[in-house]
């Protein structure tokens, strides 16, 4: 199975430091955020992996290259990086997903490895789900179904959802075609549209299943704040350095 990471994302709200550093690259317990991710990937047997860069590509990249040697790694850029959100970035991997089945990443993710697997093992489209924390205000979109997924979205009442989208989503061949369709429509009136917009218009008729993560641990890094908890979560999932 192919993983395609949206790596091309400048981290502004990151702050100062991502200005001479890459979100993906920043250290935690002594390695790159990026390290993790790929390791992640090696945990659940996933070997083909696309990444989409832009903001560092070639730092980036040198990155993944010094970390995968046995992964097949085919590169993808997204050259309007600085004035488009990751919709634009994933499109441009279409040709690298090759109307194959693949998991989606953000690439500014702790996860424990499990939460890949479990994703593996349904044959569906699907998205992560926390639904162990979902009364909790999170700044991830929220999710509306319980037994195939109806609506995501930051606007959901929490009452009327059933967790968080954690960042992690597998797309089934069968759903691509229409997808790409829909995402080409979006960009041309927006490029700032992100993912989330063209997949919202396919719950209705696409069966697309929420998957319970259960208490596995996650932390999407949006500011300098989360860093700290990201660092106790790689602790526990792989120990000190």
């Amino acid at each position: 199975m192919k993983a395609v990471i949206l790596l091309a994302g400048v981290g502004r709200r990151m702050g100062g430091e991502t200005n001479h550093l890459h979100k993906a690259l920043i250290p935690l317990q002594g390695k790159p955020l990026l390290d993790y991710l790929l390791e992640n990937l090696r945990r659940s047997k996933i070997t083909e992996v696309i990444p989409v860069l832009g903001y560092q590509r070639e730092t980036v990249l040198s990155c993944i290259e010094r970390c995968s040697s046995d992964l097949d790694v085919r590169p993808v850029y997204n050259p309007d990086y600085a004035n488009s959100n990751n919709l634009v970035s994933l499109v441009s991997a279409e040709k690298e997903i090759g109307g194959e089945d693949f998991i989606l990443i953000n690439g500014d993710m702790v996860f424990d490895p499990d939460i890949l697997i479990r994703m593996k093992e349904i044959c569906h489209s699907c998205i992560a789900v926390d639904m162990v924390h979902k009364a909790e205000k999170i700044d991830s979109p929220k999710v509306q179904g319980k037994q195939r997924i109806t609506d995501l979205g930051r606007e959901i009442p929490l009452p009327e959802s059933i967790g968080y989208a954690i960042g992690i989503y597998r797309f089934q061949a069968d759903l691509l075609p229409d997808f790409m369709s829909k995402a080409k429509e979006y960009i041309t009136r927006d490029r700032m549209h992100g993912f989330h917009d063209p997949l919202r218009d396919l719950f209705a008729d696409h069966e697309i299943l929420p998957v319970n993560i259960g208490t596995l641990e996650w932390k999407d890094i949006d500011d300098p704040s989360d860093l700290k908890e990201a660092e106790e979560i790689i602790r526990r999932l792989y120990g000190s350095e």
